[in-house]
Protein backbone atom coordinates (compact mmCIF):
# COMPACT_ATOMS: atom_id res chain seq x y z
CA UNK A 1 0.00 0.00 0.00
CA UNK A 2 1.02 3.37 -0.41
CA UNK A 3 1.36 6.13 1.95
CA UNK A 4 3.27 9.14 3.04
CA UNK A 5 5.86 9.59 5.95
CA UNK A 6 6.67 12.98 8.07
CA UNK A 7 10.25 13.43 9.20
CA UNK A 8 12.21 16.16 10.88
CA UNK A 9 15.23 17.96 8.29
CA UNK A 10 17.61 15.33 9.19
CA UNK A 11 15.02 12.42 7.95
CA UNK A 12 14.49 11.59 12.02
CA UNK A 13 11.36 10.85 13.43
CA UNK A 14 9.61 11.02 16.86
CA UNK A 15 12.14 10.03 20.01
CA UNK A 16 15.03 10.52 16.96
CA UNK A 17 14.57 7.39 14.75
CA UNK A 18 16.84 7.42 11.85
CA UNK A 19 14.97 6.78 8.58
CA UNK A 20 17.11 5.87 5.23
CA UNK A 21 15.90 5.60 1.92
CA UNK A 22 15.07 2.48 0.37
CA UNK A 23 15.46 0.30 3.66
CA UNK A 24 12.62 -1.62 5.50
CA UNK A 25 11.95 -1.19 8.76
CA UNK A 26 9.67 -3.29 10.96
CA UNK A 27 7.77 -2.73 14.25
CA UNK A 28 6.05 -5.32 16.79
CA UNK A 29 2.33 -4.01 15.96
CA UNK A 30 1.48 -4.25 19.72
CA UNK A 31 0.17 -1.39 21.58
CA UNK A 32 -2.05 1.64 20.34
CA UNK A 33 -0.94 3.31 17.68
CA UNK A 34 1.01 6.20 19.21
CA UNK A 35 3.60 4.10 20.67
CA UNK A 36 7.10 2.37 19.32
CA UNK A 37 4.68 -0.56 18.12
CA UNK A 38 3.92 1.20 15.05
CA UNK A 39 5.43 2.63 12.40
CA UNK A 40 3.42 6.10 11.54
CA UNK A 41 2.40 7.42 8.36
CA UNK A 42 -0.38 8.95 6.38
CA UNK A 43 -2.81 8.20 3.52
CA UNK A 44 -1.53 11.57 2.02
CA UNK A 45 1.07 13.96 1.58
CA UNK A 46 -1.60 16.82 2.97
CA UNK A 47 -2.66 15.33 5.78
CA UNK A 48 1.14 14.67 6.78
CA UNK A 49 1.63 18.18 6.42
CA UNK A 50 -1.86 19.67 7.83
CA UNK A 51 -1.37 16.87 11.16
CA UNK A 52 1.78 18.26 11.87
CA UNK A 53 0.73 20.49 14.31
CA UNK A 54 -1.39 17.92 16.64
CA UNK A 55 1.41 14.98 15.86
CA UNK A 56 4.85 15.62 15.31
CA UNK A 57 5.06 18.95 15.71
CA UNK A 58 8.35 19.11 13.11
CA UNK A 59 9.62 22.77 12.38
CA UNK A 60 10.99 21.97 9.28
CA UNK A 61 9.29 18.85 7.85
CA UNK A 62 10.51 16.37 4.92
CA UNK A 63 7.80 14.16 3.37
CA UNK A 64 8.02 10.83 1.91
CA UNK A 65 6.42 8.31 -0.39
CA UNK A 66 6.70 5.14 1.31
CA UNK A 67 5.37 1.14 1.08
CA UNK A 68 4.11 -0.78 3.71
CA UNK A 69 4.51 -3.91 2.43
CA UNK A 70 3.14 -7.14 3.68
CA UNK A 71 2.81 -6.04 7.36
CA UNK A 72 -0.38 -5.35 9.31
CA UNK A 73 -1.65 -1.65 9.43
CA UNK A 74 -3.49 -0.14 12.39
CA UNK A 75 -5.67 3.35 11.81
CA UNK A 76 -7.05 6.09 13.24
CA UNK A 77 -9.78 7.35 10.82
CA UNK A 78 -8.37 9.20 7.93
CA UNK A 79 -5.77 11.08 10.30
CA UNK A 80 -2.94 8.73 10.17
CA UNK A 81 -2.25 4.93 10.11
CA UNK A 82 0.78 2.62 11.64
CA UNK A 83 2.03 -0.27 9.95
CA UNK A 84 4.71 -3.07 11.14
CA UNK A 85 6.64 -2.92 8.00
CA UNK A 86 7.52 0.16 5.90
CA UNK A 87 10.10 1.60 3.49
CA UNK A 88 10.65 4.74 1.96
CA UNK A 89 10.76 4.87 -1.47
CA UNK A 90 11.07 8.61 -2.79
CA UNK A 91 11.74 12.13 -0.77
CA UNK A 92 8.13 14.62 -2.21
CA UNK A 93 8.17 18.05 -2.28
CA UNK A 94 6.79 19.86 0.83
CA UNK A 95 3.34 21.19 -0.02
CA UNK A 96 3.74 24.98 0.64
CA UNK A 97 0.24 25.53 3.11
CA UNK A 98 -0.79 29.16 4.35
CA UNK A 99 -2.73 30.16 6.95
CA UNK A 100 -5.99 30.62 4.66
CA UNK A 101 -5.15 26.97 2.97
CA UNK A 102 -5.59 25.69 7.08
CA UNK A 103 -8.69 27.78 7.86
CA UNK A 104 -10.37 26.40 4.45
CA UNK A 105 -9.29 22.57 5.96
CA UNK A 106 -10.67 23.71 8.70
CA UNK A 107 -13.87 24.56 7.54
CA UNK A 108 -14.53 21.59 5.17
CA UNK A 109 -13.69 19.17 8.34
CA UNK A 110 -16.19 21.21 10.05
CA UNK A 111 -19.04 21.03 7.14
CA UNK A 112 -18.26 17.44 6.64
CA UNK A 113 -20.73 17.50 10.30
CA UNK A 114 -24.11 18.50 10.97
CA UNK A 115 -23.74 22.41 11.51
CA UNK A 116 -25.97 25.16 12.19
CA UNK A 117 -27.82 27.40 8.68
CA UNK A 118 -25.87 29.93 10.34
CA UNK A 119 -22.54 28.32 10.24
CA UNK A 120 -23.02 26.89 6.67
CA UNK A 121 -23.98 30.59 5.99
CA UNK A 122 -21.14 32.19 7.63
CA UNK A 123 -18.74 29.38 5.95
CA UNK A 124 -19.89 30.14 2.10
CA UNK A 125 -19.48 33.67 2.76
CA UNK A 126 -15.62 33.05 4.45
CA UNK A 127 -14.83 30.49 1.80
CA UNK A 128 -16.49 32.79 -1.52
CA UNK A 129 -14.22 35.91 -0.04
CA UNK A 130 -17.27 37.58 0.93
CA UNK A 131 -16.99 38.89 4.12
CA UNK A 132 -13.76 37.63 6.20
CA UNK A 133 -14.08 39.87 8.93
CA UNK A 134 -13.13 39.49 12.18
CA UNK A 135 -16.64 40.68 13.50
CA UNK A 136 -18.12 38.01 11.22
CA UNK A 137 -16.33 35.57 12.50
CA UNK A 138 -16.67 36.05 15.93
CA UNK A 139 -21.08 36.13 15.67
CA UNK A 140 -20.01 32.76 13.83
CA UNK A 141 -18.04 31.62 16.80
CA UNK A 142 -20.68 32.68 19.67
CA UNK A 143 -23.46 30.97 17.20
CA UNK A 144 -21.26 27.63 16.62
CA UNK A 145 -20.60 27.71 20.99
CA UNK A 146 -24.56 28.29 22.05
CA UNK A 147 -25.16 25.35 19.80
CA UNK A 148 -22.76 23.73 21.34
CA UNK A 149 -23.74 24.28 24.70
CA UNK A 150 -27.51 23.42 23.76
CA UNK A 151 -25.87 19.84 22.14
CA UNK A 152 -23.53 18.96 24.96
CA UNK A 153 -26.47 16.09 26.38
CA UNK A 154 -26.20 15.07 22.92
CA UNK A 155 -22.39 13.89 22.79
CA UNK A 156 -22.06 13.27 18.71
CA UNK A 157 -23.77 16.55 17.99
CA UNK A 158 -21.82 18.55 20.49
CA UNK A 159 -18.30 17.39 19.54
CA UNK A 160 -19.20 18.70 15.83
CA UNK A 161 -20.86 22.06 17.05
CA UNK A 162 -17.84 22.50 19.56
CA UNK A 163 -15.48 21.48 16.24
CA UNK A 164 -17.35 24.15 14.23
CA UNK A 165 -16.73 26.94 16.93
CA UNK A 166 -13.12 26.47 16.66
CA UNK A 167 -12.89 26.67 12.64
CA UNK A 168 -14.73 30.11 13.41
CA UNK A 169 -12.20 31.13 16.41
CA UNK A 170 -9.47 29.95 14.26
CA UNK A 171 -10.64 32.57 11.26
CA UNK A 172 -11.10 35.36 13.72
CA UNK A 173 -7.41 34.61 14.70
CA UNK A 174 -6.32 35.14 10.93
CA UNK A 175 -8.22 38.23 10.74
CA UNK A 176 -6.33 39.86 13.49
CA UNK A 177 -3.11 38.87 11.85
CA UNK A 178 -2.22 37.86 15.76
CA UNK A 179 0.69 35.52 15.75
CA UNK A 180 -0.23 34.05 18.68
CA UNK A 181 -3.64 32.98 17.54
CA UNK A 182 -2.38 32.34 14.21
CA UNK A 183 -0.53 29.06 16.23
CA UNK A 184 -4.42 28.97 17.60
CA UNK A 185 -5.67 28.61 14.12
CA UNK A 186 -3.29 25.67 13.14
CA UNK A 187 -4.68 23.66 16.38
CA UNK A 188 -8.07 24.22 15.52
CA UNK A 189 -7.72 23.22 12.13
CA UNK A 190 -6.51 19.81 13.20
CA UNK A 191 -8.65 19.23 15.65
CA UNK A 192 -11.52 20.00 13.39
CA UNK A 193 -9.99 17.07 11.58
CA UNK A 194 -10.57 14.63 14.08
CA UNK A 195 -14.50 15.58 14.01
CA UNK A 196 -14.55 15.14 10.54
CA UNK A 197 -11.95 11.53 11.04
CA UNK A 198 -14.54 9.43 9.46
CA UNK A 199 -15.03 11.65 6.57
CA UNK A 200 -13.37 11.91 3.76
CA UNK A 201 -10.20 14.03 4.68
CA UNK A 202 -8.30 13.53 1.54
CA UNK A 203 -10.33 15.48 -0.47
CA UNK A 204 -11.37 17.62 1.99
CA UNK A 205 -7.65 18.61 1.85
CA UNK A 206 -7.45 18.72 -1.63
CA UNK A 207 -10.18 21.01 -1.70
CA UNK A 208 -8.44 23.39 0.58
CA UNK A 209 -5.71 24.17 -1.13
CA UNK A 210 -7.91 25.05 -4.07
CA UNK A 211 -9.69 28.53 -4.93
CA UNK A 212 -12.89 26.26 -5.53
CA UNK A 213 -16.42 27.87 -4.16
CA UNK A 214 -18.53 25.39 -1.45
CA UNK A 215 -20.79 23.36 -3.62
CA UNK A 216 -24.18 23.87 -3.14
CA UNK A 217 -26.78 22.51 -0.62
CA UNK A 218 -23.85 21.82 2.29
CA UNK A 219 -26.28 21.39 5.09
CA UNK A 220 -27.11 17.81 2.83
CA UNK A 221 -23.77 16.92 0.65
CA UNK A 222 -20.85 18.35 2.59
CA UNK A 223 -17.42 18.85 0.83
CA UNK A 224 -17.42 17.18 -2.18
Amino acid sequence: MKVYKLTDQFMRAHGGFQWELKRTYTASGRGPLCTSGWLHAYVHPLLAVLHNPIHAAYPQPRVFEATTGRGRLLRDGAMKLGATSLRLTRELPLPILTMEHRIRYAIGCALSCQQSQDFIDWATRWVDGVDRSAEAAGAAAEAAWAAAEAAWAREAEAEAAWEAAMAARAEAAWAREAEAEAREAEAAAARAARAAAAGDLPRIAEWAITSCPLPQRLEREGIK
